[in-house]
């Protein structure tokens, strides 16, 4: 009797109690061949060790996922619940769990684990004040976005614009989202079982936060400009400015700014450079002289020592390579940055833009990447399905 078939006459219970049993790789190949997970959400799989960070990329059908551990070659396969997974993007992947836009005209938001198929809707963005859906025409399908009274999207054209990056607690599924500024407010949060999205507004600052990661119950955002915001679950902190060096304080579309919290507490800043849509460059930044005055400042580091980054669409990630010694030190692995999603759809897979970066002699390495296709775009994502994360 096939898997498929044994696997689908169990019942729920009996699920449960054998998946509690697996180990992370034997439910991923389970996954991979059977269908009928999905019939228990409610199920506390014993995790091994953290895992290094996995590549997501599209699978063979419309409804599937690859998963692509460092060590392997092979990739596992898991079918996703609707909506179909290739009519979506990724503006997160963090905590086990991934943040997704449906690229239909209502953009529906929500929480996925791609490893149990766990969904969480979001509220419409749409609830926050400066953004108002407006309908084509009556009955129709299609509709535009409007920001305060002067920007006005298509459906795709605001998707691209305004979902920047997305980041969620561990303790309570807050969810933050980094966007372009307008009326001084350049982060957003919600939860699953919010009815809206709320802002964080700033006085006075006017710069876009361009990254954004959680870290001990605090979020921090990195801006366009390398100043960081600091917010607890509900409300902004400070914000902390650093003198920037000078080299980053010439204009350049071309760049994107993460912020990273290394495996030894502190902050970094990484300045990715690109052309062409491909990445050249990366430079790392750390906070230097007396933190939380305007002495402080964003000084070059040219060795991570013995940990590596992960950066991309994901949150920023610092792993060490003394606990995961497939990974290689004073490197940075990436994937496509959401400055550079517009035009991936329509590339080939040899031109995606995912590598591995040595930060000692700047050498670029490609990344195995086993699919034809490119959208959705890769992502970094570290596996969790503890029960605290269901």
């Amino acid at each position: 009797m096939a898997a498929e078939e044994v696997w689908s006459k169990l019942p729920p219970d009996l699920l449960g109690l054998i998946m509690a049993k697996l180990s992370l790789d034997d439910h991923l190949h389970l996954t991979s061949i059977c269908r009928h997970y999905h019939r228990t959400k409610s199920f506390n799989l014993s995790s091994p060790a953290p895992s290094s960070p996995w590549l997501i990329f599209p699978g063979s059908s419309s409804i599937s996922l690859k998963f692509l551990p460092q060590a392997k070659t092979t990739p596992y396969e898991a079918i996703i619940p609707s909506p179909f997974i290739r009519r979506r993007l990724f503006i997160c992947s963090s905590n086990g769990w991934l943040v997704t836009v449906s690229c239909n005209p209502s953009l529906d938001l929500h929480l996925l684990n791609p490893l149990t198929g766990t969904q969480h809707p979001l509220p419409p963005i749409h609830t926050l004040p400066f953004i108002t859906p407006i309908p084509n025409k009556p009955n129709s399908s299609s509709v535009h976005y409007r920001i305060t009274i002067y920007k006005t999207f298509d459906h795709h054209s605001f998707m691209d614009y305004f979902f920047t990056k997305a980041v969620i607690s561990t303790k309570d599924f807050t969810v933050l989202l980094a966007h372009p500024n307008h009326n001084n407010a350049t982060l957003s949060y919600t939860r699953p079982n919010h009815s809206k999205w709320v802002s964080f507004v700033i006085p006075g600052h006017h710069h876009d936060a361009v990254d954004v990661i959680h870290d001990k119950g605090l979020f921090y955002a990195i801006t366009s400009v390398g100043d960081i915001i600091i917010c607890g679950p509900s409300s902004t902190t400070r914000v902390l400015s650093f003198q920037i060096p000078l080299i980053m304080e010439i204009e350049d579309s071309s760049s994107t700014l993460y912020i990273v919290r290394s495996v030894h507490g502190d902050l970094l800043l990484v300045q990715r450079r690109i052309l062409e849509f491909k990445t050249r460059m990366f430079m790392v930044y750390m906070i230097e002289g007396h933190k939380n005055n305007d002495q402080s400042y964003w000084k070059r580091v040219d060795d991570l020592g013995k940990q590596c980054l992960f950066l991309g669409n994901n949150e920023s990630m610092a792993f060490s390579v003394l606990k995961h010694p497939e990974l290689q030190r004073n490197c940075i692995y990436f994937t496509e940055s959401r400055t550079q999603n517009k035009s991936v759809s329509y590339r080939q897979p040899k031109q995606c833009d995912l590598g591995v970066f040595n930060l000692g002699d700047t050498s670029i390495k490609p990344l195995f990447y086993p699919s034809d296709l490119t959208w959705p775009p890769p992502i970094w994502f570290t596996p969790h399905i503890e029960g605290s994360h269901q």
